[in-house]
């Protein structure tokens, strides 16, 4: 048995050499060693019930939405029922012989709907980019 503390992370396991002659750890335990720089939002209730410090603000939940995930609770519900919606209608689909098809995310011509498009700008390729509108199914 060996222990190793590497990169703020210890291990715990035994020391044993790959098919290729790579020393390695069959890793049975792992600590985390280093504090967060970082710590979660943790909201405080008050003897009035008024929350303070709550993580509500729309453009931090969308920038950090792992945060989102872990502080507030309903917002997994919410990612479950969007992607068992999604497979449902990805079933469908596909039960009828529809195929997804992937096409380009950014664009160079704007296009796929009436309505207006988002513009950015590809600063290396110093060209105008356009957000494509939907998917195509055929």
């Amino acid at each position: 048995m060996v222990a190793i503390t590497l990169l703020s992370l210890g291990v715990e396991g035994k020391v044993f050499k790959t098919m290729v002659g790579e020393i390695s750890i069959n890793v049975d335990k792992f600590h985390l060693l280093s504090k967060s720089l970082k710590p979660l939002p943790q909201p405080k209730t008050d003897n009035e019930g008024i929350i303070h410090d709550e993580f509500n603000d729309p453009e931090l939940r969308y920038r950090r939405r792992y945060v989102d995930l872990v502080v507030n609770e309903n917002v997994k519900e919410t990612f479950i029922k969007r992607t068992k919606i999604i497979n449902s209608m990805r079933n469908f689909l596909s039960q009828k012989d529809y195929l997804e098809v992937e096409t380009p995310i950014l664009q160079t011509i704007p296009g796929g709907a009436a309505a207006r498009p988002f513009v950015t700008h590809h600063n290396a390729l110093d060209v105008p980019l356009y957000l494509r509108i939907a998917k195509s199914y055929i």
